[in-house]
């Protein structure tokens, strides 16, 4: 019976533990969405799992190194780029062996296949239209508008989203003042809650802040306290 060579094996091995190693480090810088590098950290094991049957090996291969590079691409802000390197080794091992590998047409349907299923999981909403989906938000005053032009406040609003936060936007209310909604993931507490919380208080300009449930249309759903 044919077997996936040993150069082959040796470089999926190597894509594993290269992708073993960004889920430890994704766990720490991008722990919010920890799952998300769990899953493809599990999807990189898949061709070890068919060693014993060389061509959907190469195939399977050539799949997901495709379906990483945009997967990196489609998450790039929550870190999904660091896999990058676990896709080159995974189409060294598709291509390493002549006698195994898969056909032209495989490898150039592959990157549009691994692109229309990852469009294609975006696309489907995952609640039916009868579930009340809950998202949540901290809200922020700011003492004045003119923070908007502040580098400093710039910089610092944009690392919020290192600290969990999806979104950051501004609505301006009466007084020539600015509100600051920050948005986070629907399972978002504890201590990771309070290391956001804690950095949007530290923001030069924020005297008031509240934590609620997220409106659309940009109004608060709690009555922000000063700090």
């Amino acid at each position: 019976m044919q077997k996936v060579s040993a150069r082959q094996t040796g470089w999926a091995v190597a894509a594993v533990v290269v992708a073993a190693a960004v889920t430890v480090g994704g766990l720490i810088m991008f722990f919010a969405v920890a799952e998300l590098f769990v899953f493809t950290a599990l999807a990189v094991t898949i061709p070890l799992q068919l060693r014993k049957h060389p061509k959907a090996f190469a195939r399977t291969c050539i799949f997901l190194s495709s379906g990483l590079l945009v997967w990196g691409v489609f998450g790039l802000l929550v870190g999904m780029f660091l896999f990058l390197p676990a896709a080159v080794l995974l189409l060294f091992a598709a291509l390493a062996d002549a006698d195994n590998r898969p056909g032209g047409w495989w490898v150039a349907a592959s990157p549009i296949a691994a692109a229309l299923a990852l469009a294609l999981a975006f696309a489907v909403p995952s609640h039916s239209g009868n579930e009340q989906t809950f998202k949540y938000a901290f809200y922020a005053n700011l003492d004045s508008v003119s923070r908007l032009h502040d580098p400093l406040f710039n910089k610092r609003k944009e690392r919020l989203k290192e600290f969990g936060a999806t979104n950051v936007s501004f609505t301006e209310k009466e007084e020539g003042r600015l509100m600051l909604t920050v948005q986070v993931p629907e399972e978002f507490h504890g201590q990771v809650r309070h290391k956001l919380e804690w950095e949007i208080m530290d923001i030069s300009g924020v005297v008031a802040l509240c934590y609620g449930t997220y409106d659309a249309s940009q109004q608060a759903t709690c009555e922000p306290e000063r700090i």
